[in-house]
């Protein structure tokens, strides 16, 4: 499994699949925030979402993220 694999299923503990399938999620420099590294952008949307520099980091983020939903 490649690294944006690894993330996209992740990321089907906060997010629905068919909005996983939509988004788009490179690696990356995003201007809007200003960082360099793992990015999602939701569909219709024209913000990014830095995720973390690294696979590890987007994946704890992706974790933090469920975390907080369970609350």
């Amino acid at each position: 499994m490649n690294a944006e694999a690894k993330i996209r299923k992740a990321l089907e503990a906060v997010m629905d699949n068919g909005d996983i399938n939509a988004a788009h999620l490179f690696k990356g420099f995003a201007v809007d925030n200003g960082m360099t590294g793992w990015q999602l952008r939701r569909f219709g949307r024209s913000d990014h979402i830095f995720l973390g520099s690294s696979v590890q980091e987007a994946l704890e983020t992706t974790e933090d993220w469920a975390s907080a939903n369970e609350r």
